[in-house]
């Protein structure tokens, strides 16, 4: 499952909804995986191998490889 904006409220909650179910495995976007929003997105959600942070950052190119 992809969500986007996952540092948001509304994402971050449905990531966390998708996680709770056990079921889903959930790669979500952050503008970057070093920000304080990121950091703190990881320590609500806890540690999970179901849970993939990839950077996006729509305004850096270098972020959408061809």
């Amino acid at each position: 499952m992809l969500v986007t904006g996952a540092t948001g409220y509304i994402a971050a909650h449905i990531v966390k909804a998708l996680l709770d179910t056990g079921e889903y495995k959930v790669k979500a976007t952050v503008r970057s995986t070093s920000s304080a929003k990121a950091e703190n997105l990881k320590s609500v959600l806890g540690q999970s191998d179901k849970l993939e942070l990839v950077e996006a950052d729509l305004l850096n190119p270098d972020s959408w490889p061809a």
